[in-house]
C-alpha cells in the first residue's frame, strides 16, 4: 500500500519481508532500524511540509526499496524511496525557464 499522509502524520505499510524501516528518521545506517510488524501500518509524526526518504529492511538486515514508494535520485542509497507530508515547496529558481548557456565552438 502506498504511503499516505494527513497533515503531519505519515503512514507507511510494510511490504512482505520487511522487519524494519531505515532512512531520514534513523540517519540511514547510523541508528537501528525502526521495528515494524508485517502488515501493520507504521505512523510517523513529521514536520509540516516534510519530504522524507526511507527504505525497508529485511530479516537479514538488507535494505530494499518500497515497491510502491515514490522513486528518488539518491546517489548513496539506490533503494531509497520518498514520502511527502503536505506540500514540498520547490525553490523559485527551479520554476522559471532554464537559462541559456553559451557553448564554445571548436
Amino acid at each position: 500500500m502506498p504511503a499516505t499522509a494527513d497533515r503531519r502524520t505519515l503512514i507507511l505499510t510494510p511490504p512482505p519481508g520487511a522487519v524494519g524501516l531505515i532512512g531520514d528518521p534513523t540517519d540511514w545506517q547510523r541508528r537501528d532500524p525502526i521495528a515494524v510488524q508485517p502488515g501493520q501500518p507504521l505512523r510517523l509524526t513529521l514536520p509540516q511540509n516534510a519530504w522524507m526518504e526511507y527504505a525497508w529492511v529485511d530479516a537479514a538486515g538488507q535494505p530494499f526499496a518500497d515497491p510502491e514508494g515514490l522513486p528518488t535520485v539518491n546517489p548513496w542509497f539506490p533503494y531509497a524511496r520518498a514520502a511527502e507530508v503536505g506540500e514540498w515547496a520547490e525553490h523559485p529558481l527551479w520554476q522559471g525557464p532554464r537559462p541559456k548557456v553559451a557553448r564554445p565552438t571548436a
